[in-house]
């Protein structure tokens, strides 16, 4: 079970199914383009306005 805050929001437990995507599992993961070439590995994620996830890789 893992626990999560919003801005001046209470805690929320939840149960993490087996196929949740959990981010803390794509830092490290090789980064592709179209031609299938290694660009990067995704070092972090970042959670922007409107709640949309934006990979941030490592060159």
């Amino acid at each position: 079970m893992t626990s999560s805050t919003t801005a001046g929001g209470p805690l929320k437990y939840v149960n993490i199914q087996d196929n949740d995507l959990v981010t803390s599992k794509l830092v490290g993961v090789d980064i592709y383009n179209k031609q299938n070439e290694t660009i990067g590995k995704m070092s972090d994620v970042v959670i922007g306005d409107g709640l949309r996830a934006m990979p941030h890789r490592s060159l």
